[in-house]
């Protein structure tokens, strides 16, 4: 999975360092997580997993995905200098303060739902002299109200596949309400790639269900596979277990543009050629 970021079409994986077994987004991933129950309502528990700490030291320890974000800043200080920034799912305020310090933002509002993330946001704004210029505006981006329209919507909004989680919808949202005409949007693109992987680990653990101790056990795997199969799987896959090249899989396109909704179920047809048996 990728997002544009930069106007040099640079790149960033929505899978990175910060995708560790212990990551509270994985273990929620395996949960069925996501921001809506249904049309009108809001999880709450998707709010509640963002509250510890521990999600957010582990994304900032992230440096290839705080750096990216970084480079694409500096890329577009042009736009961002001197304008007015909003930040949706702030967190721990890193974007907005990164937007204001190294992109010369007049001023940035830092959207973040999650009470006690909105607490400490506000201490490390302070905490790094930046309250002048960053606002902490506690609540859901669909239901705040800011003093003026944006020139810049910048979000850490990439969940696992790209798209989990719904969050690109309320920033599609954001943009809808808030985003001046000709604005600039960060991520501004995102695409899906996709291909099939050699899951022998897999194959081992549904066999041996077969065989455990002399009983055959195989209903067990049957389930166990079904299950599996009904969910995602995150894991790192090195490209050794490739059977074939990636294909593009899905297209976002232009963020400025795509409609809000648009983003709830997507669908994709894919031939593959594979390389060797797996």
């Amino acid at each position: 999975c990728s997002s544009d970021l930069s106007p040099l079409g640079a790149s960033m994986a929505s899978s990175s360092s910060a995708d560790q077994p212990a990551d509270p987004k994985r273990r929620r991933v395996e949960e069925g997580g996501s921001a809506v129950h249904g049309e009108g309502e809001w999880n709450d528990d998707y709010f509640d997993a963002y509250d510890p700490v521990a999600i957010h030291a582990l994304m900032l320890s992230d440096a290839p995905r705080v750096g990216v974000y970084l480079a694409a800043i500096r890329a577009h200080q042009s736009a961002i200098e001197n304008r007015t920034v909003m930040d949706v799912g702030a967190g721990s305020g890193i974007l907005s303060m990164l937007a204001a310090k190294h992109g010369g933002a007049a001023h940035v509002y830092a959207v973040e739902a999650v009470p006690g993330m909105a607490s400490m946001a506000r201490d490390l704004i302070k905490r790094n002299g930046l309250e002048d210029r960053v606002t902490v505006v506690e609540g859901r981006v669909e239901d705040v109200e800011l003093p003026c329209k944006v020139d810049v919507i910048i979000s850490e909004w990439m969940g696992f596949y790209l798209v989990h989680e719904s969050m690109l919808e309320s920033v599609l949202l954001a943009r809808e309400r808030w985003l001046k005409p000709g604005g600039l949007m960060l991520p501004s693109s995102g695409r899906i790639w996709a291909a099939p992987v050699e899951a022998e680990d897999l194959r081992r653990e549904i066999e041996g269900y077969s065989d455990m101790h002399g009983l055959d056990l195989s209903p067990v795997g049957e389930a166990e596979l079904a299950r599996k199969l009904r969910e995602p799987q995150v894991e790192d896959v090195d490209a050794k277990r490739l059977l074939a090249a990636p294909v593009l899989a899905i297209d976002l396109g232009d963020l400025h543009t795509r409609r809000p909704g648009s983003t709830a179920e997507l669908t994709a047809a894919l031939n593959f050629r594979t390389l060797r048996a797996g």
